[in-house]
C-alpha cells in the first residue's frame, strides 16, 4: 500500500502585493501631469514613458513622498524573505501611459536588487503583467502531459492589473505586459531599487 507523499516547496519566487489606495490617489495627478510634459518623454520601448538609465524623477520633489515609500516597501520585502541589504537601497522612478495596441515585451531588470509596479489608472482591457516560471529545468519536460494546472506545473503567474496594486520582486525575475485593450490610458509608476 502507498505512503501519501507530503510535498515540501522550495527556492520559491516571490511576488510582493498590496493596495496602497491612498498613496494612489495622491501620485495620480503628479503622474498624469509628468506624462503630459513631452520634455520629460523618453518613449524607450515604443509607448510613452520617461525611462532613463541613470536619474528617474526619484530626484524632483513631487516624487520624493512615493520614492521613500517604495524605499520602505523595499526594505520591509527584503527582511521577509531573510535578507538585508549590504548598503543604503536607492529607488530609481518612471512613469509610463500605455496606449491600446502597447505592450512589453518578457524581459528583466538587470543591476537592480528589486524592481515593481504601481497600477494607478487600470480601464478596462489593461495590460496584464506575466512573470516566468525562471527554473530553466522546466524546459526538458517534454515528456510529460500537464493534466492540471497549479503552482506546481504552471510556467508563469498572471496578475491583472486593478488601481492602487502595487508589486515587487527581485529584478532577475522575468515578466511581460501583455498587449494593452484599454481605450483609455492604463498608466503606472514602475520603479528599481539598488
Amino acid at each position: 500500500m502507498l505512503t501519501k507523499t507530503n510535498l515540501q516547496f522550495f527556492f520559491p519566487t516571490v511576488i510582493g502585493h498590496s493596495y496602497e489606495h491612498d498613496l494612489r490617489d495622491k501620485i495620480f495627478p503628479v503622474v498624469q501631469q509628468t506624462l503630459a510634459d513631452k520634455n520629460l518623454l523618453t518613449n524607450e520601448w515604443g509607448y510613452k514613458n520617461t525611462y532613463t538609465d541613470d536619474i528617474g524623477l526619484e530626484t524632483r520633489p513631487e516624487y520624493q513622498e512615493v520614492a521613500d515609500f517604495i524605499k520602505q516597501k523595499g526594505q520591509d520585502y527584503l527582511t521577509m524573505l531573510g535578507w538585508k541589504a549590504k548598503k543604503d537601497l536607492s529607488v530609481n522612478i518612471f512613469v509610463s501611459g500605455m496606449e491600446k495596441g502597447d505592450r512589453h515585451d518578457r524581459h528583466c531588470h538587470p543591476g537592480a536588487l528589486l524592481s515593481g509596479v504601481f497600477y494607478l489608472e487600470c480601464p478596462k482591457g489593461s495590460s496584464d503583467i506575466i512573470f516566468f516560471d525562471p527554473r530553466s529545468h522546466h524546459d526538458h519536460r517534454s515528456g510529460l502531459t500537464r493534466i492540471d494546472t497549479n503552482d506546481i506545473t504552471s510556467d508563469m503567474s498572471r496578475f491583472p492589473p486593478t488601481n492602487g496594486l502595487f508589486l515587487i520582486w527581485e529584478s532577475w525575475i522575468h515578466h511581460q505586459v501583455t498587449v494593452n485593450e484599454s481605450e483609455t490610458t492604463r498608466t503606472t509608476l514602475v520603479f528599481n531599487i539598488g
